[in-house]
């Protein structure tokens, strides 16, 4: 955009030339991802931000990419719910599920000299763990001797919960884990 003229001055007088303008245009440098994204492993429900950058001239453009099937193939992602970010730097996934879990989330970098693709990064989600809460408890039961007895319970959690039944002989004090020998079974 600068522009450049000439005086020619001698004892007679002076001449401006006609200016010339300088156009620069900038060297092209086709996209170089120069920041990977890196796995992320969130609990379910949580967010997932994968962040990745290139170099490049003109400054590259970003596209977010997800692949469900290993990375066989990949499709573009849009802003809608779980992300947004997908044409940024960094790539949110909100509220993530376990049907998310192995996901595969690349940016593709463009512009006007080229596109890099970055490495595919993995997202894992795991189920919040929830701590057991008995739902059903064991009722009292009265039998006749020689008869069989038995007793029910359910309970809540993630993952569900594992069972082990004790006995107290001494009032409740102190109880035992019994284990499926005679006269018991299902004990666990």
């Amino acid at each position: 955009g600068a522009r450049y003229r000439a005086v020619a001055t001698n004892g007679a007088g002076t001449a401006t030339s006609t200016a010339a303008t300088l156009t620069v245009t900038a060297t092209t440098v086709a996209p170089a991802i120069t920041t990977q994204p890196a796995n992320q492993s969130v609990l379910a429900g949580a967010t997932a931000s994968f962040g990745a950058a290139a170099s490049g001239t003109p400054t590259p453009t970003y596209q977010w990419q997800v692949s469900t099937n290993g990375g066989v193939s990949f499709a573009n992602l849009t802003n809608a719910a779980p992300y947004s970010g997908v044409a940024t730097t960094t790539l949110m996934v909100t509220s993530v599920t376990t049907g998310l879990s192995g996901a595969r989330y690349r940016a593709v970098a463009t512009n006007s000299a080229g596109t890099a693709t970055s490495t595919a990064a993995i997202l894992t989600v795991t189920a919040a763990t929830v701590a057991p809460a008995i739902t059903t408890q064991p009722s009292n039961q009265s039998v006749s001797a020689g008869a069989t007895v038995s007793f029910g319970v359910a309970a809540s959690g993630t993952p569900a919960p594992t069972y082990q039944w004790q006995v107290s002989t001494n009032g409740g004090v102190s109880f035992a884990n019994l284990t499926n020998a005679a006269p018991y079974s299902g004990v666990t």
